[in-house]
């Protein structure tokens, strides 16, 4: 395995951005720990010269036998690219990072770097060795920040796409090798990115209290946990888009390349399933790694000797930044852990959403009683990432708040009050649960359905992308769910995640989905009877305070198979059945709580996709996409 390398760490503070130099010096410490060389550029230093004659100086240094690493923190911009009007295809968007020296530009002198002069350097970079890792810690997109959390992107600052196309071509004129560019990408480089292209990354006040970006922060802790482990790229950034989401749901961190290579190395692993496990002493066990796994309170393992011989079984009952813990059962005639046993996952509990209660008092002790009665809520520990709280005021009225702000008016103090609470959180946790939702591997239906949405003027559609558009309350939404199968039909289920965390099935007039033929289109927002697209209304709750803008998210769900979603809708199941489908103990787990047994082999017919749209609500028409 390669640890010897050199390492590009940049940072570069505009527009208000605090917590670029923690980034910076976070990320320094890890890869020097991992043995990497690091070149630090930020402050001043940082302007468009100083970081291209920087990357530069890291394509001289390479060598063939060594890793490199670039890092970015800072603002990102982007250019949506106009559409094609000759019917040809679209140009793609153009993106760029912003050096401190950005807002010196003049006409002609653009500032910026683009992602296609990164692109190019990345190229030039993997000429000389396969082994690079690349890490932007940036937005692309965005237009509403929000409480505690400062937006990466630059709000104010709108960047012509004509003025950006025109600087790419000027450079290719002088030189630019856009030739080394393939169309499918960098295949010899992992890239990590805080978020989608028209997502926005944020940076907040970390477990320290120090700004720093939420990517940036939960990479640094995962690569810390994870070294000297043999573990893929792949699974560190689950564990990373799990912490994250927790903290801001609408940022998705992600990794493109060769993701299944291990971490700095050319060579590639196989998925994370098991943990190395370490004994603690007095029948308990630690498990390295955890969070790779989305180890919760109350999952079980069967702990397994390096041979595969049954030792044990284990109960997760504390979950740490870098690992988990709990009592071990040994099987008959089992004294002693061997070294080099491991733990595979044998059931799930159900996500718990930690919520930070207020100080301790007699109110604090009711809330925490009432939490530990749910199996889907759990009070935040003293550094744990929270992204809500409960609120008490004078009166002893209680509201529940997240990231941005209460959302209800306070509920004054009553002997029900507590009940109350624990209601209004649990349907939090489990609009968290359902937004994290995604598809192993090995349950993936892989259908060929394409989702759509946009506002309706006119009877018409307009078109908006998957995700970062802001639209206003009262505006008329379209959502249009196309099966391109030519011989299979599918059933889908659109379910909608509100702006104060209501689920609500969309389309419950089809309680197993639905049928969408061969070639088939549904369109929500489409009469029927009328034969006309008039959209469906977006909406806003009476209690919610309106001077903030709040996500919305719109769930696709395509089966094979008729599935039952009501139960996302109702406060619980009460009853219990047998041979149901892996994605019906899904979403009763969401619905209820409690484990969920994990099985090796999925039902062909069981298989599932899930697709999702999202976009910020706001209730002025002002900003709106």
């Amino acid at each position: 395995m390669t640890l010897v390398g050199n390492a590009l760490v940049i940072g570069a503070a505009v527009d208000g951005l605090t917590g670029v130099e923690h980034d910076v010096e976070a990320m320094a410490q890890v890869l020097r720990a991992y043995g990497f060389t690091v070149e630090k550029l930020s402050g001043k230093d940082a302007t468009r010269a100083g970081i291209l004659q920087a990357y530069e100086r890291l394509i001289r240094m390479a060598r063939p036998d060594q890793g490199a690493v670039v890092y970015y923190s800072g603002h990102g911009g982007r250019a949506a690219a106009p559409a094609a009007t000759d019917g040809g295809p679209d140009l793609m968007d153009l993106q760029f990072i912003v050096p401190v020296d950005f807002h010196d530009a003049t006409p002609g002198d653009f500032r910026g770097i683009t992602n296609v002069e990164l692109s190019v350097l990345l190229a030039r970079l993997t000429t000389v060795t396969r082994n690079v890792t690349a890490i932007f810690d940036c937005c692309h997109s965005g237009q509403v920040s929000r409480d505690e959390l400062r937006l990466k992107t630059l709000v104010d600052h709108l960047t012509p796409y004509e003025v950006l196309q025109d600087h790419v071509e000027r450079l290719r004129r002088e030189g630019l090798r856009t030739d080394l560019l393939q169309s499918g990408g960098n295949q010899h480089a992992v890239r990590i990115v805080a978020c989608a292209p028209e997502q926005s990354a944020f940076e907040y006040p970390g477990t320290a209290g120090t700004g720093i970006g939420m990517m940036t922060e939960a990479l640094a802790l995962a690569l810390t946990e994870t070294l000297g482990e043999r573990v893929t790229w792949a699974s560190v950034l689950d564990g990373v888009r799990r912490r994250v989401n927790v903290l801001q749901s609408s940022q998705r961190p992600d990794a493109e390349g060769p993701v299944r290579r291990l971490l700095f190395d050319t060579a590639e692993g196989e998925p994370l399933d098991t943990l190395r496990v370490t004994d603690l002493g007095a029948g308990r066990l630690q498990l390295s790694c955890a969070a790779l796994l989305g180890v919760r309170r109350g999952d079980t393992f069967a702990v397994v000797s390096a041979s595969g011989g049954k030792i044990g079984e284990m109960t997760v009952d504390r979950v740490g930044p870098m690992a988990a813990e709990g009592p071990v059962t040994t099987a008959a005639g089992i004294t002693e852990i061997p070294v080099g046993a491991q733990a595979r996952r044998t059931s799930s509990a159900a996500p718990a959403l930690p919520v930070r209660l207020p100080e301790v008092g007699v109110r604090s002790g009711d809330l925490e009683r009432a939490l530990a009665l749910s199996p889907m809520l759990h009070a935040a520990e003293s550094g744990e990432p929270a992204s809500v709280e409960v609120l008490i005021d004078t009166d002893g009225a209680l509201t529940v708040a997240d990231g941005i702000g209460p959302l209800h008016a306070p509920r004054p103090a009553g002997p029900d009050s507590a009940a109350r609470v624990v209601r209004d959180l649990v349907a939090l946790a489990r609009a968290q649960a359902l937004r994290g939702l995604t598809v192993e591997g090995v349950w993936a239906l892989n259908a060929p359905v394409d989702l759509e949405w946009g506002v309706v003027r006119d009877h018409a559609r307009h078109r908006l992308p998957e995700a970062g558009a802001v639209v206003a309350v009262g505006t008329r939404i379209y959502i249009s769910v196309r099966n391109n199968d030519p011989a299979e039909a599918v059933y889908v289920t659109l379910v909608d995640i509100g702006v104060s965390g209501r689920i609500t099935v969309l389309t419950n007039f089809a309680a197993p989905g639905v049928r969408l033929r061969a070639g088939g289109e549904y369109v929500f927002g489409f009469d029927d009877h009328a034969g006309v697209l008039n959209g469906a209304t977006l909406e806003w709750p009476d209690d919610l305070e309106p001077a903030h803008a709040r996500p919305e998210t719109v769930l696709l769900f395509v089966t094979s198979e008729p599935q039952d979603f009501s139960a996302l809708s109702q406060d619980g199941i009460s009853a219990k059945r047998t041979g149901i489908s892996p994605l019906a103990r899904v979403l009763r787990q969401i619905a209820v709580g409690g484990p969920r047994e994990l099985r090796a082999a999925p039902d062909p017919a069981a298989r599932f996709d899930v697709k999702t749209v999202s976009f910020d609500v706001i209730s002025s028409s002002e900003t709106a996409s």
